[in-house]
This record gives C-alpha cells, sequence and structure tokens, in this order.
C-alpha cells in the first residue's frame, strides 16, 4: 500500500517509505431471511439453511378412501375421496391404473402402487 501526502516542506518532497503491514480482511456478517422473514445474523449459512429446513413443516402423507365401485367390463369407474375416477385418471396425486370388482389399484409419483379394497 502506497500512502501520497502533499506537503509544503521541500526537505520532505520525496515521500518517505511507508511501511506496509498486513490487515486482516474486514470481518463480514452472514444474513439470510428464514422462512418466518426473520434476519438472522453471525451463523453460518449451514445452520441456518438447517434451521429453515427443520421449520418447514413437511405435508401430511394422502390417504385413499374407496367409498365404491361401479365395475362394467371396460368402463368401471371408482368413488375415491369423494371423486369418480375412471383408470388413467389422477386422484391426489396418484394415477389410477385399474378398477376390478373389489379393488382399485393407484400408482403415486414416488411409484408406491396402493391397492385399495371395498370393506
Amino acid at each position: 500500500m502506497k500512502v501520497r501526502a502533499r506537503t509544503n516542506d521541500s526537505a520532505a518532497a520525496v515521500p518517505a517509505p511507508v511501511a506496509q503491514t498486513q490487515t486482516a480482511p474486514p470481518e463480514t456478517k452472514e444474513v439470510a431471511v428464514t422462512s418466518t422473514n426473520a434476519l438472522v445474523e453471525n451463523k453460518p449459512a449451514a445452520e441456518v439453511t438447517q434451521a429453515a429446513v427443520a421449520e418447514t413443516p413437511k405435508p401430511e402423507p394422502v390417504t385413499y378412501k374407496l367409498q365404491g365401485i361401479l365395475f362394467q367390463p371396460g368402463h368401471s369407474s371408482a368413488v375415491i375421496n369423494g371423486h369418480t375416477v375412471y383408470a388413467g385418471e389422477r386422484v391426489a396425486d396418484a394415477r389410477v391404473v385399474s378398477v376390478s370388482v373389489d379393488t382399485v389399484v393407484l400408482v403415486d409419483v414416488k411409484g408406491q402402487t396402493n391397492i385399495l379394497e371395498l370393506p
């Protein structure tokens, strides 16, 4: 780092060498906004991220209630969670694969198969 200064003194026309010292970079604060819009200061980003993830509620898994089946070969339907559905249609986050006399087969977005049976 070089420092230059003006002076009226002729003896000081040549600037004296300035000792260079190394200084640490200025301290920085990490600031993040959590899901509650509160500021979090002086915490590592990993802690803030984990806190935000911990605060996020997980959605409850969808439950499927088979309420009825109208079986007609080739065009059967089922009533699931109050909605009439046919093979190939969606109910919540699952697709109806097949409707038989007493069961309905669903496959959800994760690839899990659910077999619903009439009581």
